[in-house]
């Protein structure tokens, strides 16, 4: 039988978790939406402003389905415990729907490492090949934990919260999968990056710091963005408990997001600014032939 200062305990103890919690769905959700506000000028400029294409239409299911998926966790984590439905039904379609954000994520990163390796047919095989994998891992883990979802309600007056509970504890197993595989992206960023630095160093001479520079921000940065919030979920879910889950598990979510629009405007801006150079080259080119800048068509010589 619990005595009252085991259950004046127990209270505390769940109070603090709710307390982390909504501080922590706080932040990562206001660390999304201020990214949103300070890259806004690049996106109108670099994707707007772009036709469609693969890219484009996969940032813009990660930046605003983010988004909205963002307010309606902060709506769902702060709803009236009497709207069951809600919130079985919001916790659902949130595990799902992050994972489907985390999985485009992981196809830009793809996509920049196939761009590495010059369009290798074997890289593009093993990516695709182990990415299939981590999807049907992660499912798996997903269906075997048949999470029963309830409300937080068992607290003095005014304390809600939607919360998921009976979460197994092989649950933190569904990070596995998402680490090896970043794991694998990042050595193949990091050995691309390695052969541009060798390359460059025998036409240039070696100058450390830029070289250092170049190789994590060009190549490891973004995959040690999205490694180490994905570890950090891991240690906590299986060291603390299933109660803990929620306070990490946004900054995992919101980094991947974060990370898979910042390459797309990294490569777009790049592509941008070669186009721009080319632009003022063939400009400056034609200067003493035409006014209006133009290259003149010339017929080929019969010689």
């Amino acid at each position: 039988m619990s005595t009252v200062p085991d259950i004046v305990s127990g209270y505390i103890e769940d109070l603090t978790i709710i307390r982390q919690t909504r501080i922590s769905q706080l932040v990562w959700c206001t660390m999304l939406f201020y990214d949103h506000l300070i890259t806004f000028d690049q996106e109108v400029e670099y994707i707007w402003n772009a036709g469609w294409s693969i890219p484009t239409i996969l940032f813009f299911a990660l930046r605003y389905v983010g988004d909205g998926l963002a307010i309606l966790s902060i709506i769902a984590f702060l709803s009236d415990p009497s709207q069951q439905v809600f919130s079985d039904g919001f916790i659902f379609f949130a595990a799902w729907s992050e994972s489907v954000l985390i999985w485009i994520m992981q196809i830009i990163l793809q996509m920049r490492i196939y761009a590495l390796y010059k369009r290798s047919r074997r890289v593009l095989v093993f990516m695709t090949a182990t990415f299939v994998m981590e999807i049907i891992a992660m499912s798996t883990i997903m269906i075997l934990a048949d999470t029963d979802i309830d409300i937080v309600n068992s607290l003095p007056p005014d304390v809600q919260i939607c919360a998921a509970d009976g979460l197994p504890n092989f649950f933190f197993g569904w990070w596995l999968p998402i680490i090896i595989f970043e794991g694998l992206l990042c050595m193949f960023a990091l050995c691309a990056g390695v052969r541009q630095l060798i390359l460059r160093s025998q036409l240039e001479g070696f100058r450390g710091g830029r070289a250092v520079d170049s190789l994590v921000k060009g190549n490891v940065f973004y995959f040690l963005c999205v490694l180490i919030p994905c570890t950090l979920n891991t240690v906590v879910w299986a060291t603390l408990g299933v109660s803990y889950v929620q306070i990490t598990q946004g900054f995992g979510f919101a980094t991947a997001i974060v990370v898979g629009c910042r390459v797309v405007l990294s490569l777009r801006r790049t592509l941008s600014r070669k186009t721009e150079t080319s632009t003022e080259l063939i400009s400056l080119a034609t200067i003493p032939f035409q006014e209006t800048w133009i290259v003149p068509h010339m017929p080929q010589s019969p010689l």
